[in-house]
């Protein structure tokens, strides 16, 4: 007993002597570790609470703690949350499923503490403050709110347009919570352990899932002939789907990441922990992206990568040690085997997607069809409510009525012009300042911006393939996207 009473003490003054970094990895990589077995929701509650509870202990901070907690559990949406049934499920067709749910998870929980810390701070603070100044861009972004929740109130489903509507104004504000308390810096500094970790967990359970031939219990209750097979033009192609309810998405996901870890691996502005961990979550990573089959996602991925090393800011960074060279060596012996065996099978099937009645026309049919909404409801339908006019007033398709797999189509069928306009200028506005360079800013800061703005095009270019604005995996990594690179 008094030995393990000492090896604990021990331990405890160890990892007491470890740095921030090395504390944040190792407890994100335990609640990864821990979620393998959890078996409900009530015990990912517990591990979630018991999550934020370490992170309070390294930072004695309660708001850094909810807020890390929740960029971390944005990833986790499938079956992992509480869901509000609004369409009843029934078949179209005869035969294809439609039902219609919002699944509200952990992280949006946590947005609605961040929220009541925010307000109850403004509230006991009496200390006065000067106004903030309101820019153009934040006017626009106020107009596509407005236009959003305006369309709601005339949506076939108003239900399910406001509990949309609520969903996506809680990755905004986390934005500017972010921006309000000067947190930017902070978010560069976990971003590493953070990704890393959530890249390994995708690369272990994406492994896991091509060993099973099949989903893994908790995290993915679906049956894999629906929710992986189902996913590729050719249902002999087993494709793998991560954490996340779709391949692509899991694809979508390590393609904007992966970027960013890969310049934290080789960059001699990274200390030498974060250049192991990177480099290990990278290394995982390719395998998810690989394991997803999302041909646009390793297109884009490999644009990234070109991108970076055409930026000569970047390249004058590098620092590759011994390590990194050999897991990235082990990187590109594992490709190897994979191009015969997963890749150049799943690039053959392009000639599928390409044909009629392939994943390119279904793509381009709901935009036709968006704009056939969009000319009869100028102001928007709301969000969500896209598949039951498919359903009830365009028809003409010949799978499952879904979202417009495409973001500006997805926002103007939503929100209508104004919204699609607002949204956008927003975008516009808050990137193009950012593409200058500033004197106040040191070789690193406008290094990891240029890093930043690299992965959020590549998401951006992927947005327009894939419906992510009702989309809670992805669509929240916008936001912390922008909060680096604004």
């Amino acid at each position: 007993m008094n030995r393990l009473y000492t090896l604990c003490i021990k331990t405890g003054i160890y990892i007491h002597s470890w740095t921030e970094e090395k504390k944040l990895f190792a407890l994100s990589l335990l609640f990864s570790s821990i979620l393998f077995v959890v078996p409900s929701n009530k015990i990912f509650l517990l591990v979630s609470f018991l999550f934020v509870a370490g992170l309070y202990f390294i930072w004695n901070n309660f708001s850094l703690a909810v807020l890390y907690a929740y960029i971390y559990l944005l990833l986790f949406q499938n079956g992992k949350g509480v869901d509000f049934l609004v369409v009843p499920g029934n078949y179209v067709n005869g035969h294809i499923p439609f039902i219609m749910t919002v699944n509200f998870t952990m992280s949006n929980a946590l947005s609605v503490i961040l929220l009541y810390m925010y307000i109850r701070n403004k509230i006991l603070v009496k200390r006065k403050r000067a106004s903030p100044r309101v820019e153009m861009s934040d006017i626009l972004l106020s107009l596509f709110i407005i236009a959003t929740v305006f369309s709601s109130v005339f949506s076939s489903i108003p239900w399910l347009s406001f509990l949309l509507t609520i969903q996506m104004c809680g990755y905004i504000f986390v934005f500017y919570f972010i921006q309000s308390q000067h947190l930017k810096q902070w978010v560069i500094k976990i971003i590493v352990p953070l990704t890393a970790s959530l890249s390994i967990l995708e690369g272990l359970w994406s492994g896991l899932q091509y060993i099973n031939k099949g989903a893994l219990g908790y995290l993915n209750p679906t049956p894999a002939d629906i929710s992986i097979q189902a996913a590729s033009e050719d249902t002999s192609f087993f494709r793998m789907q991560g954490t996340f309810y779709h391949p692509n998405f899991l694809g979508f996901f390590m393609a904007f990441i992966l970027p960013i870890l890969l310049y934290h691996s080789v960059s001699k502005h990274t200390s030498y922990f974060s250049k192991i961990v990177s480099s290990i979550g990278c290394v995982a990573g390719v395998i998810a992206l690989i394991l997803s089959g999302s041909r646009a996602s390793w297109g884009f991925f490999a644009l990234g990568v070109i991108l970076m090393l055409k930026t000569s800011i970047v390249r004058a960074s590098l620092e590759i040690i011994p390590f990194v060279k050999r897991l990235y060596l082990a990187c590109v012996i594992f490709f190897a085997v994979a191009v015969p065996i997963f890749i150049i099978p799943r690039i053959f099937q392009l000639a599928i997607t390409l044909n009629p009645g392939g994943g390119a026309q279904f793509r381009w049919d709901l935009i036709e069809k968006s704009l056939m909404v969009v000319v009869q409801h100028p102001l928007g339908i709301g969000l969500g409510v896209f598949p039951q006019i498919l359903l009830e007033e365009i028809g003409g398709f010949t799978s499952a009525p879904t979202q417009p797999h495409n973001l500006i189509a997805q926002i103007l069928v939503a929100s209508g012009f104004v919204g699609m306009i607002s949204f956008f200028g927003f975008l516009y506005l808050k990137i193009r300042p950012r593409l200058q360079k500033t004197t106040r800013e040191s070789g690193s800061q406008i290094i990891t911006r240029a890093v930043s703005m690299i992965s959020l095009e590549i998401f951006l270019l992927l947005s327009m393939l894939y419906p992510i604005l009702t989309e809670q995996q992805i669509f929240g990594w916008l936001w912390i996207l922008l909060t680096i690179v604004v």
